[in-house]
């Protein structure tokens, strides 16, 4: 997507959560390898059992935060995006409506009427 300068500072990001994601990622690869590691060296596999209770503890914690994956996070960016360009330009045709507004305004007086080539009020009715 095209970096839009009239998009709040964090959406124009590549990846505003890039940091934090790195830092989950590493974060469970390094768990993984360090129960790899303990189960290698526990009898019977014991440390099975930990590693599920601990996966659905961090699981069960990462439930709790309000985070939305990437492609809904994208999905609401392209959906902005399309919103701000909307705005611009019903913005635009309600400056170009009140300019027209302002102009017949003006043609309404009687010199400019004269001046125009306009000989009566348009739509004026006769009893």
């Amino acid at each position: 997507m095209s970096s839009n300068s009239k998009l709040p500072p964090f959406l124009n990001q590549a990846s505003p959560l890039s940091a934090i994601t790195e830092g989950l990622s590493a974060f469970a690869q390094r768990s993984s390898e360090a129960f790899k590691q303990a189960q290698a060296s526990s009898p019977n596999g014991a440390m099975t059992d930990v590693a599920k209770n601990f996966r659905a503890a961090v699981g069960a914690q990462a439930s709790k935060l309000d985070l939305v994956t990437q492609e809904e996070f994208q999905v609401q960016r392209a959906l902005l995006e399309k919103s701000i360009a909307k705005l611009a330009e019903l913005t635009q045709k309600i400056t170009d409506l009140e300019a027209q507004i302002v102009q017949n305004n003006s043609l309404k007086t009687p010199e400019n009427r004269a001046a125009s080539g306009i000989s009566a009020a348009p739509n004026s009715i006769q009893n």
